[in-house]
């Protein structure tokens, strides 16, 4: 009989969890229980939250809805009007309510509420009809209101049901926000996106916005994604570059000017290794060390002699034997086997790193850098990680970004203050961010969305530590959000959230992190300007 759950429990029959209802939902995953008290305002109205994206129409393909009330035991929506009794099951129907479809449907997205319970005790979501499964999505104490946002399988009848696992009674609400339909697995290398989808960024056909994660069309085997503003690219792991979202700049690379909210082929790339975005422009690294971009060009940022854009690849003039890349808002970045790093494009706050404030359309060494492993960067800032473990910044200095204590900017590479030991940089808008080798990370800069990650508002010139993160492996960042990957393989966002970029089912900001919902088992991040993504495997 299913029992409330400790912490090691919990991880252990999640596990477990995990590679069952992967075989009921096309590789979907529930949502961890929450743990400990969580505030939440109780009401009868449908929750605010994730737009509606549209009607998927591949097997296995997500769904999202206006947020509907589907269960209130207290006033008798759903259910009779009375609290839930001690190891009772409620049966939730689900399909055919507010644009869920009526059949076809393997598992719904249920943002379910505990309050009023009598004694602790847990809530268990499963397809109603079938063995209740030995796992909590929910853990709850007496007297508290506890939300969590679950993914539950479908029974034949199309309902869902809920089993109070406490020796007391108990209120439930719960508010349905998305559906799978019935299909195969989410394939190996998928993308996932979620937040703002206005130009077709979230690549699943639509242009709403979704505060959930959703896949991306038509995409497998991906290694690794990057995205601009308002474009994205995903690297397969045959060479080729695929490209959706904006494209009024050439920036889907495929010699048009039109934007597609579905993944369109890089025109002749093959055999690229690595990506990267500027704001409207994208970059490959091909196995031979060149570098190929495209989209607009009008700061020099093609770098390939000119002030043109291209809506096809052209290669980045005079550089070779290079081994990484990244790119600011128009300035594009190569790290190059001997260690040096080699700028390109607008130049006007020092981010060519050169000690001048000009531009540049050709590669230019940035000045004073060796043994560099890994380079980023964001709006007119530049940055780069050392061998010894130490970040280096150039370029705009307004609002802390350079990380030195200062505000001014600097034309040649300064040391980030106090940061040491570091394995992994990112760049936001106005924002820095490293990753410690002892798993913990560290940010500067803009503040003001709560991008900091600290619990505060107030940006600093120094690195501070981002609350409560440990054991993470991999960092991304927004316009103004922060993104970290974490060893279990969960993702979590901190930031602005206003077009629903922190993936939480929310479009509230948050200034210490918030998992990601549904995502499990990713192996990758990435994020545009207000739009995250995920790799999974």
């Amino acid at each position: 009989m299913p029992r409330d759950l400790g912490g090691s429990d919990v991880k252990a029959l999640i596990r477990v969890l995990i590679a069952v209802l992967a075989l009921a939902v096309g590789g979907a995953v529930i949502a961890p229980a929450a743990a400990g008290p969580v505030a939440a305002a109780v009401t009868n109205t449908p929750v605010a939250g994730a737009p509606v994206v549209g009607a998927p129409v591949a097997p296995g393909g997500f769904g999202s809805v206006a947020p509907l009330r589907v269960l209130d035991t207290r006033s008798g929506t759903g259910a009779p009007a009375a609290a839930v009794r001690a190891g009772a099951t409620v049966a939730v129907k689900v399909t055919g309510q507010g644009g869920v479809p009526a059949t076809g449907v393997s598992a719904v997205v249920l943002n379910v509420t505990v309050t009023a319970p009598t004694a602790g005790g847990f809530i268990t979501g499963y397809a109603s009809g079938s063995p209740l499964p030995l796992a909590s999505n929910l853990n709850f104490t007496a007297g508290q209101t506890v939300p969590n946002l679950v993914l539950a399988p479908v029974g034949a009848d199309g309902a869902v049901a809920l089993y109070n696992g406490s020796p007391g009674t108990v209120q439930l609400i719960a508010d349905v926000s998305g559906y799978y339909l019935t299909g195969p697995p989410v394939a190996a290398g998928a993308v996932w996106a979620w937040g703002y989808g206005g130009d077709g960024e979230l690549g699943n056909g639509h242009t709403a916005d979704s505060a959930v994660p959703v896949p991306v069309s038509g995409l497998r085997d991906v290694t690794r994604v990057a995205a601009g503003a308002y474009t994205a690219y995903g690297l397969r792991s045959d060479g080729t570059v695929w490209s959706w979202g904006y494209g009024s700049d050439g920036e889907l690379g495929n010699g048009h000017t039109t934007s597609s909210t579905v993944p369109v082929p890089v025109s002749d790339l093959t055999d690229v290794t690595a990506i990267a975005a500027g704001t409207y422009t994208g970059y490959a690294l091909r196995r031979d060390g060149t570098v190929w971009s495209w989209g607009q060009g009008g700061a020099g940022e093609l770098g390939n002699g000119h002030t043109a854009g291209s809506a096809v690849p052209v290669p980045v003039s005079d550089l070779t034997d290079v081994t990484a890349i990244a790119a600011g808002t128009y300035t594009g970045y190569a790290l190059r086997r001997d260690g040096t790093v080699w700028s390109w494009g607008y130049g006007g706050d020092g981010e060519l790193g050169n000690g001048h404030t000009a531009g540049s359309a050709v590669p230019v060494r940035v000045s004073d850098l060796t043994d560099v492993t890994a380079i980023t960067g964001n709006t007119f800032t530049g940055y780069a990680l050392r061998g010894d473990g130490t970040v280096w910044s150039w370029g705009q200095g307004d609002d802390g970004k350079l990380g030195n204590g200062h505000t001014a900017d600097s034309a040649v590479p300064v040391p980030v203050s106090n940061l040491t030991d570091v394995t992994a940089i990112a760049a936001g808008t106005y924002t820095g961010y490293g990753l410690r080798r002892d798993g913990t990370v560290w940010s500067w800069g803009y503040g003001g969305d709560g991008e900091l990650g600290n619990g505060h508002t107030a940006g600093s010139a120094v690195p501070v530590r981002v609350s409560d993160l440990t054991d993470v492996t991999a960092i991304a960042a927004g316009m103004f959000s922060g993104y970290a990957l974490r060893g279990d393989g969960t993702v979590w966002s901190w930031g602005s959230g206003g077009n629903g970029e922190l993936g939480n089912g929310s479009t509230a900001s948050s200034a210490v992190p918030v998992p990601v919902s549904v995502l499990h088992g990713v192996f990758g991040i990435a994020s545009g300007a207000g739009t995250g993504y995920a790799l999974t495997r």
